[in-house]
């Protein structure tokens, strides 16, 4: 059993994954996070292996393809069919559970990457970015006016339109061109 104030001591990171490597977020002593990018998976063990992190806590955020799923249509053994046109050949599916809202973030992750880190004795947790996004635009306080809370990632643009605790639209779009976003943004809200 972990006590308080080893929890306390130990280093949390986060690692988003990212479709062209990874983006690091390490606190630092006056509590802002460092952000880091690494290219390569290699890279981003090597990093690790330099960084003296052997109590480290990994929450791995997987920013790829994501779906959201009412829990009454949701079934744990059919997930990966949510994403059969989105799957790389490394990928494998796993899904979140977003408590008190009745859905369910369906993702890829890559169980090689996790292993590695596990092996090498990392305490990981893993999510999706769609997850966070939708955890905290759903607990808004404000339960009148329609909201849109979005990510921009380098290459997409993640969108949730909600009222209260009400999902309205999530979404996933790609970012090509200079409107794309504004594009996006307006469709959502047209929703």
């Amino acid at each position: 059993m972990i006590s308080a104030k080893e929890k306390q001591s130990r280093i949390a990171l986060s690692i988003q994954v990212l479709p062209d490597g990874f983006c690091v977020f390490k606190p630092t002593i006056d509590d802002r996070l460092d952000r880091i990018f690494l290219g390569q998976q290699e890279d981003l063990l090597l990093w690790l292996s330099q960084q003296s992190l052997t109590d480290a806590t990994i929450k791995l955020i997987y920013s790829g393809p994501a779906t959201v799923v009412p829990e009454e249509l949701f079934s744990a053994t059919d997930a990966s069919d949510y994403l059969k046109y989105h799957l790389e050949d490394w990928a494998h599916t796993a899904f979140t559970e977003l408590n008190n809202f009745g859905l369910f973030v369906i993702f890829a992750h890559n169980q090689k990457l996790e292993e590695v880190l596990r092996d090498a004795h990392y305490s990981i947790t893993v999510t999706h970015s769609a997850h966070e996004l939708l955890k905290r635009a759903l607990v808004s306080p404000n339960k009148e006016i329609p909201r849109l809370v979005s990510i921009f990632h380098p290459k997409h643009i993640e969108l949730v339109y909600h009222k209260g605790p009400n999902l309205l639209v999530y979404n996933q779009f790609a970012i090509e061109g200079d409107l794309d976003a504004s594009y996006y943004l307006q469709l959502a809200l047209s929703a």
